[in-house]
């Protein structure tokens, strides 16, 4: 896709309402469906990696993958599926490998704070990853990919028809990573060359010997009902399983989400979204021999409710209005007592999308979330302008943010064992 082009895209992460990339007053990425093809990344990780200054993965305790996105966590870049968010988290991270590429479209990135459109976990940014619609009457596809770096197979097949009312999405993937042995230390080429020199190389003092292999399924479907020319009905479902392979136990990760949409257009600048959303995240350990280490061990699972008005004035101004209800359920072995919490987010937010001029726009933004766990409230604002010059751009934001503690942060209750020290939560944080 050419700059151009590329410009004339429409985006909806950062205000909620379509703009094209070039008039969006909040600086956003867009990693387009043609760019996703030419990096030719296999999981998300990569995809992003590449494409990102700035972002970065590595591997925290276990070996599951951590983010920095400057300077920020996991746990402060908020991760949705098409609007969507996800359950569950390891090591305060989103599980990244329920992100596969094979029905992605395009994919939008807002840095820097967005909580008073997204709340919670989107100080440091949004990562909005949406699904591809398919416009052909139908499509079949299958593919196999081998590589050698870690010895990864990667195994996919995607049908979708787009008949009368009715378009439907269905993506199956298997991916198989092989463990790699780690070198100890510096191999004999690597010391003669540094020999001649003059150099010396260290041994590797890590305790990291092998990258633990891993296998996983993701299944997902997306199915579109267009019951008249204003009102549209979207359903999806998707299921995902890992399991990652360890010394003396394996790891199995299950992941489970469907949800629907209902969107309704008045095709004079009024619509009306609603949908309801459920994902749920599961963990478990298990010997060799296909026993669980614990009876009690990891579930997350978030039912969240949404609404979302847009109204036109004078055929240029939006006035967006929306209010959320989330309801977070985790249970673990890590709680005293196997013990489980729950709690509800409710939020309101309002924006309005001002363009006295074609060059000129400023939007504003207000939201204010209630936590039950806490019992407290965070108000959060965003101002945000552009003007366009003949051949210069010039935008401006101001935005704050805010992270609510998770539920493990405030209840967690863990004895680490052999590293001799204690993990446990506050209740009090705020």
């Amino acid at each position: 896709m050419d700059q151009e082009s590329a410009l004339e895209e429409l985006v909806v992460t950062a205000t909620h309402t379509p703009k094209t990339l070039m008039d969006v007053p909040v600086v956003t990425r867009l990693i387009s469906l043609p760019d996703i093809k030419k990096v030719d990344a296999t999981n998300i990780q990569d995809l992003l990696t590449q494409e990102l200054p700035g972002l970065e993965f590595g591997l925290a305790m276990s070996q599951e993958t951590s983010l920095n996105m400057s300077g920020f966590g996991g746990n402060a870049v908020l991760f949705l599926v098409d609007g969507e968010r996800m359950a569950g988290e390891t090591m305060d991270n989103t599980d990244y490998n329920r992100l596969n590429l094979d029905n992605v479209g395009k994919i939008e990135i807002v840095k820097g704070a967005s909580s008073a459109l997204y709340g919670s976990n989107a100080v440091g940014g949004v990562i909005n990853i949406i699904s591809r619609e398919s416009t052909e009457p139908w499509t079949a596809n299958v593919n196999s990919r081998y590589s050698t770096t870690g010895d990864e197979w990667r195994n996919s097949a995607s049908f979708s028809f787009n008949k009368g009312k009715w378009n439907s999405q269905t993506n199956f993937q298997q991916t198989k990573i092989d463990p790699i042995k780690l070198s100890s230390g510096p191999t004999s080429e690597e010391k003669a060359l540094a020999a001649l020199l003059g150099q010396t190389v260290e041994e590797d003092k890590s305790n990291v010997k092998k990258l633990f292999g891993q296998e996983s399924y993701n299944i997902k479907e997306r199915l579109k009902f267009s019951a008249s020319d204003h009102l549209k009905f979207i359903a999806r479902g998707g299921y995902f399983y890992r399991e990652s392979q360890r010394e003396t136990y394996n790891y199995h990760f299950n992941g489970y989400s469907g949800g629907l949409k209902t969107l309704y257009d008045w095709k004079d600048g009024k619509n009306l979204e609603v949908s309801y959303a459920y994902d749920q995240y599961d963990k478990a350990n298990y010997t060799p021999d296909g026993i669980r280490t614990h009876d009690h061990d990891y579930r997350n699972s978030q039912h969240t409710v949404h609404a979302l008005y847009n109204h036109l004035f004078n055929k240029k101004n939006v006035l967006t209005v929306g209010a959320d209800f989330l309801h977070d359920y985790l249970t673990t072995y890590q709680f005293l007592d196997n013990s489980e919490h729950d709690q509800n987010n409710v939020d309101a937010y309002a924006q309005f999308d001002y363009n006295p001029t074609k060059r000129f726009n400023v939007v504003g933004s207000v939201r204010y979330d209630h936590f039950s766990a806490s019992n407290q409230g965070a108000l959060t604002a965003r101002l945000a302008t552009v003007y366009k010059f003949n051949k210069v751009t010039f935008r401006a934001n101001y935005a704050n943010g805010f992270r609510a503690p998770s539920l493990k942060e405030m209840y967690m209750h863990f004895d680490m064992g052999n590293m001799g020290y204690m993990i446990i939560g506050n209740p009090e944080v705020k």
